[in-house]
C-alpha cells in the first residue's frame, strides 16, 4: 500500500522510497544495467546507443530514469552508484 493508499508491488515501492540503498542493484532492470555500465566504462550516448542497438534518445531517457531511480544529479553521481553497487571496479 502506498502513502496515497494505492497498492503497488513491494519491491517497486522499495525502490521508489529508498532510491540511495546498494540493494537495488537487483531492482536496475538489463537496459538500465547496460547502459549504467556503458556510460561508467567512458562511453558517450551515441557510442552507447550503438553497441546496444538502441536510438541515442532511448539512451538518454534510459539514463535520465535512472538518475531519477538512485538518486543521482549528474553523470559522475550515477558512476559513483554504480561503483558502490559493485557494478564496475576502479
Amino acid at each position: 500500500m502506498t502513502k496515497q493508499g494505492i497498492y503497488c508491488d513491494p519491491v517497486f515501492a522499495e525502490a521508489y522510497y529508498h532510491p540511495a540503498s546498494a540493494s537495488h542493484y537487483e531492482a536496475l532492470t538489463t537496459p538500465e544495467t547496460a547502459v549504467l555500465t556503458l556510460l561508467a566504462d567512458g562511453k558517450t550516448t551515441k557510442e552507447a546507443s550503438q553497441v546496444l542497438g538502441l536510438s541515442a534518445r532511448t539512451v538518454e531517457h534510459i539514463r535520465e530514469r535512472l538518475k531519477l531511480k538512485v538518486g543521482a544529479s549528474s553523470l559522475a553521481a550515477l558512476i559513483r552508484h554504480a561503483i558502490r553497487i559493485g557494478l564496475i571496479d576502479l
